[in-house]
């Protein structure tokens, strides 16, 4: 099968749902699947396309940036040209395009899963309560349209304020956190440097990654725990 994964970050950044993502893609491949990635351009240094560890991605640059989200019209354009080629969509929500995405893949005939990693919850004011009636609106639309909603468990779903009416299309999805057994030293590296950067006084690591992270810092950096290793694709 072919799947074309759509985030509006991917690798290189460095948050853990756009490593997840990459994980995914690599488990399918290694599943005889193929994957290739359709994101935006978050750094301008970046190259348009590239093939990383046989995964192929295509990134279009930003039109705008509203808060953390990089706005670009022309992934849009971009994903039209490439969708007949592949057999399954994969929209890594939040995504400002979830809707247009969603549209284009069911009038090319495409199997489509919407995986919500949370519903979006701003800070008051109206400009805010107006982008989160937006945000809902295009998710509600793109769950109708699609024919699988997914998210990490049942539980989440069933209290998200978007994904509670879908349960009877909902499948939950365990991302993997790791590639087996590698360790991405760069992440973990990144990680600290974000601490010293920011000034926050603690280190915040993933579980899988603490094994060889905690021996080099433990006696001289407080660390929190943030989450638990999930199961794998």
């Amino acid at each position: 099968m072919k799947i074309l994964f759509l985030s509006e970050y991917f690798h290189p950044h460095w948050t853990g749902l756009a490593k997840s993502i990459l994980n995914a893609a690599i488990r399918l491949q290694e599943r005889g699947h193929t994957c290739a990635v359709l994101t935006t351009k978050f750094d301008k240094n970046l190259p348009t396309v590239e093939t990383y560890k046989n995964i192929g991605i295509y990134r279009s640059l930003p039109l705008i940036q509203v808060s953390g989200t990089k706005y670009s019209a022309t992934i849009v354009f971009r994903f039209i040209s490439m969708v007949k080629v592949y057999d399954l969509i994969f929209i890594n929500c939040p995504n400002s395009n979830v809707l247009p995405f969603t549209l284009i893949s069911r009038l090319f005939g495409k199997q489509v899963v919407v995986f919500s990693s949370g519903d979006l919850i701003l800070p008051k004011g109206w400009t805010n309560r107006i982008v989160e009636m937006i945000h809902d609106f295009s998710m509600l639309a793109s769950c109708t349209l699609a024919h699988t909603v997914s998210n990490y468990t049942h539980d989440y779903a069933q209290h998200s304020r978007i994904l509670r009416h879908f349960m009877y299309k909902f499948e939950p999805l365990l991302l993997p956190t790791s590639n087996e057994n590698e360790v991405d030293a760069e992440y973990d590296s990144r990680m600290i440097e974000i601490r010293k950067r920011n000034g926050v006084p603690y280190l915040v690591l993933d579980c899988h990654n603490t094994r060889t992270v905690i021996p080099a810092v433990l006696k001289r950096e407080p660390i929190d725990f943030a989450g638990n290793p999930l199961s794998r694709v």
